[in-house]
């Protein structure tokens, strides 16, 4: 009886474990992707900035470019490790929402 189980469970097993990595495969792609967008909202708020002349964003961009240049050259690497990913997260919901405040904040006075 139990032999007959045995090759059901491995079958289980293996189809499980199957999944998982495609859902580890799949989350890493979002992460490269999410450090591609960053790339391009640097570029933009960097071409927003000599457009329209508004200084008070430099210092924010001068703050995260560095960190995100050293992200797009091996993003591999950078999404894999627990602390990178944390801090793009943290980017995200913190740094541009900030910087998407003072753009409106900007847009807001008419300049």
């Amino acid at each position: 009886m139990v032999s007959c189980c045995f090759p059901r469970l491995v079958i289980f097993i293996l189809a499980i474990a199957d999944l998982t990595v495609a859902e580890l495969f799949s989350s890493l792609s979002h992460l490269k992707h999410l450090g591609d967008v960053e790339f391009e909202l640097i570029a933009a708020s960097r071409n927003y900035v000599a457009k329209s002349s508004v200084l008070l964003l430099n210092p924010f961009i001068e703050e995260v470019e560095p960190i995100s240049m050293e992200a797009v050259q091996d993003m591999s690497i950078h999404v894999t490790h627990p602390i990178h990913v944390y801090q793009l997260i943290r980017r995200f919901v913190t740094f541009w929402n900030k910087l998407k405040t003072l753009v409106d904040w900007e847009a807001g006075r008419g300049r």
